[in-house]
């Protein structure tokens, strides 16, 4: 058999891809340092070796055995025709190979790509061998697993940016530790904007801390055992649950896999709120196949997830946004509905006047007040310490010498400041619409009032 697999098949043990396939563009794997040489030609007799290999794999182990037969067929027929003649070089040809069953399957998971120096399975375990495992575990601690972010954001929200769902064995640590960093938050927005998957292991971990109750999260069917896996949270966590704060999970067109997994299984069980963009589409566990003699690395689903509540999965769809909006807008406007979600939840009078102030405050950077040109020339003038000035159409403000500020318009008379968000200034006017005074207002209720001094 020319081809082995490089993840177990033991029961409970299902990787998911960990980086986006994409198989329109064909990224290249790290190379690493088999021992075959660098293949820079494939004649049509090499061509036809490597896919009957795949034609071994589709058969035997793809998730869907009619899409599979019919990619073979395809597939064939193409070879026959000599449509692959002239894709002599490895990445032209894979690539070809990976387009043509992408057409077929619309499967972002199934792919075929050329890896020169494609280190060797354990040819007894079939498995990585215990360097390959140290090496990639190495590699993983340099990334801290994937976890990039934690941040303490106004108002007590929690900010997690992770970009991996690193298998619990190993990341376990790691992601318990910044579980606890965040038990304190009044609220929690998880950033799988760049997440491209990983393990359902990890899944499981970082779900458990939002249930005081196991859960059912999801189940996979593996086809060629015809048998299903099903995953819970966890009975025991280490440290305190955050089951009753409300979560808002970002997410973009990259996010995928087991990305997706995390993200649709809270959003249906109505757990988390998702807010970006609709994401990549990938649900099914894969099988990392390696045609060793001509360093073709061949990656095959195996199975396919079932949510529990949908009865589904998001394969080829992907997870849709309760909010959809551009990915790179997503964090200030999760951060606007937590603290408008605060607003309106919490008991204690105090804290609530805190999440009104940053919420009204990012409100209005987020979208100005529209001010009248010719109102916005009045307010000009000076109010000792304090002055207002315009430069190229924009009204400015500084106190004394210190730095000027953008005034933002929260409102016809009031405005904000990007770098000032504990202060604003409102603007006082007489019976007839002219500016007397500035007044700073800030958090917490304490104000100070400037008379203008250049009166007109």
């Amino acid at each position: 058999m020319l081809f082995m697999r490089a993840i177990s098949k033991r029961p409970g043990v299902i990787v998911l891809l960990l980086v986006l396939l994409t198989l329109t563009s064909g990224p290249a794997l790290a190379q690493g340092s088999g021992a075959t040489d660098e293949i820079t030609v494939l004649t049509k007799n090499q061509q036809g070796i490597i896919l009957d290999s795949l034609y071994m794999a589709l058969d035997s182990i793809y998730v869907y055995p009619e899409k599979a037969a019919e990619t073979i067929k395809a597939l064939k027929k193409n070879f026959k025709d000599g449509k692959y003649n002239d894709l002599t070089e490895p990445n032209a040809f894979t690539q070809k190979i990976s387009d043509d069953m992408y057409e077929i399957c619309h499967d972002g998971h199934l792919g075929l790509r050329y890896v020169p120096g494609l280190e060797p399975l354990d040819a007894e375990s079939n498995e990585p061998t215990d360097e390959e495992l140290a090496e990639q575990l190495l590699e993983r601690k340099f990334a801290n697993f994937g976890f990039e972010k934690l941040e303490r954001l106004p108002g007590n929200i929690g900010y997690l940016k992770f970009n991996g769902f690193s298998s619990a064995g190993c990341a376990g640590g790691t992601a318990i530790a910044a579980m606890n960093w965040l038990a304190n938050s009044e609220a929690l927005i998880i950033d799988l904007r760049d997440n491209g998957g990983g393990s359902p292991s990890m899944v499981q971990l970082i779900s458990s801390y939002f249930f005081d109750d196991v859960e059912h999260l999801n189940t996979f069917y593996i086809r060629n055992t015809d048998s299903y896996e099903q995953y819970y949270t966890q009975a025991y966590v280490i440290g305190p649950r955050l089951s009753d704060i409300p979560i808002y999970i970002l997410t973009s067109r990259y996010t995928f896999s087991a990305a997706e997994e995390f993200t649709y299984n809270l959003k249906n069980m109505k757990r988390a709120v998702i807010v970006g963009e609709t994401t990549g589409g990938g649900a099914h566990p894969l099988d990392d196949i390696r045609i060793a003699s001509f360093d073709i690395q061949l990656r095959v689903p195996f199975g396919k997830a079932i949510n529990p509540i949908s009865e589904t999965n998001w394969e080829g769809t992907g997870v849709v946004p309760d909010y959809e909006i551009a990915a790179d807008s997503a964090l200030e406007f999760a951060q606007i509905l937590a603290l408008d979600t605060l607003v309106k939840t919490v008991t204690e009078p105090h804290k609530s006047e805190i999440f009104k102030w940053i919420r009204d405050y990012k409100k209005a950077l987020q979208k100005p007040f529209e001010l009248n040109p010719d109102l916005a020339r009045k307010y000009i003038g000076d109010y000792d310490p304090r002055k207002i000035f315009m430069e190229d159409g924009q009204l400015y403000y500084q106190r004394g010498e210190n730095p000027k500020y953008k005034m933002t318009p929260m409102s016809e008379d009031t405005f904000v400041f990007e770098d000032l968000d504990y202060f604003r200034l409102k603007i006082e006017t007489d019976e007839n619409g002219n500016p007397v005074a500035a007044a700073g207002i800030y958090q917490g209720g304490r104000t100070d009032r400037c008379e203008r001094t250049d009166k007109r």
